[in-house]
């Protein structure tokens, strides 16, 4: 698994005394995948990853929030994609803060003027066509809520 620069390397395999364990890697398609931990007692954990694994061009153009209807722009500036604007649903330009890449994820921060909120979303591909994200929303009076989100490519 470490030849692909987009999964983790696996640990090596806890040890159960004289019972042999291994690891099981099973490749799901669309880059998901689910691994095993497998040994004398039987199965002892099954971690899934569900991440498209692309090249950071894969992010690039226009994708839609499934839940607000926002239409996000991505584009690759130096090989690194970078959010270059969101258009909300009813034409409101959010105010991108900041943008950048660790080579997995899209960490993003932006803020909503006719709200005042703030918002930091770390985005990935999900899929081809698609985008899972998470995110902290930030009220003006300091409250704030975290959830997620998903985008589809238009």
């Amino acid at each position: 698994m470490s030849s692909n620069p987009g999964w983790p390397s696996l640990p090596p395999p806890p040890s159960r005394g004289k019972s042999p364990i291994v690891w099981i890697v099973l490749l799901l398609g669309g880059g998901a995948a689910a691994v095993l931990c497998c040994g004398g007692g039987g199965l002892l954990f099954l971690a899934t990853r569900m991440a498209y694994v692309g090249p950071p061009q894969a992010l690039d153009g226009n994708w839609r929030c499934v839940s607000t209807g926002a239409i996000y722009t991505i584009s690759a500036f130096d090989g690194h994609p970078r959010l270059v604007a969101i258009v909300d649903s009813d034409g409101e330009e959010f105010r991108i803060q900041e943008s950048k890449w660790d080579g997995r994820e899209l960490k993003v921060r932006f803020r909503v003027p006719s709200t005042g909120y703030s918002l930091v979303e770390e985005l990935r591909l999900s899929g081809p066509d698609s985008l899972y994200g998470e995110y902290v929303s930030s009220a003006p009076d300091g409250s704030s809520s975290r959830s997620f989100d998903t985008w589809v490519r238009q």
